[in-house]
């Protein structure tokens, strides 16, 4: 029963965190592009004069629909960790638990990371003046898009972050608890160095 329990509390959470995550990459997209044209007084996108606001009306109901699905059964989840009950260990420990986290971050590392290495390659490619046939339209609609998604993404991924070292300091941890969250640290490793012998031997090559 406390299996199916965890599996369906961390399956929902997992899936209203996405769509959540959606919903808030969309939404700072939308301000970021009408701060961007209340500066500039340039539209980002071309659009129909509704398009925006159904846009937005679509974005905040996804945000307001997953937003409570997700605090109530991770409120439930994290319930089970209150001090003084007698499953608190036990769910710390589980199976369920870990792989949920380490997928979590996981995902949430590599969706960082493919936006940071968007922002830094368009940042060189304008600063050395690359002749790319991109327009400020495009540009911006490019960094913006990356931008939503590198802060929402980090927000995410720190929080989860700091719950998985909360239960590694409230205890010593063991079994999958313990080896999947480093398997984890181990992959977010490996794709950081297999990035940076890329980028090294692509810098090597072109000098």
């Amino acid at each position: 029963m406390l299996v199916a329990r965890r599996l369906y509390l961390y399956f929902v959470a997992g899936v209203s965190l996405a769509v959540l995550a959606a919903g808030l990459v969309n939404l700072l997209e939308l301000a970021l592009q009408a701060v961007w044209e209340a500066l500039t007084g340039t539209r980002v996108i071309f659009q129909p004069p509704d398009g925006f606001r159904r846009e937005l009306s679509l974005y905040s109901a996804l945000t307001v629909v997953a937003l409570p699905i997700w605090l109530l059964h991770w409120w439930l989840a994290e319930r089970l960790l209150a001090p003084g009950r007698a499953e608190a260990e036990l769910e710390r420990r589980s199976l369920i638990r870990a792989l949920y986290f380490a997928v979590l971050l996981f995902v949430a590392f590599l969706l960082w990371a493919n936006a940071a290495l968007d922002l830094l390659s368009w940042a060189f490619e304008a600063i050395l003046d690359v002749s790319e046939p991109f327009t400020m339209r495009l540009t911006a609609e490019f960094v913006i898009g990356r931008l939503a998604m590198l802060v929402v993404t980090a927000g995410i991924w720190g929080y989860h972050a700091w719950v998985c070292l909360r239960d590694r300091r409230a205890g010593a941890l063991s079994g999958s608890a313990d080896w999947l969250p480093r398997l984890y640290l181990y992959l977010a490793a490996a794709f950081g160095l297999v990035t940076l012998l890329t980028g090294a031997s692509q810098l090597i090559q072109a000098v």
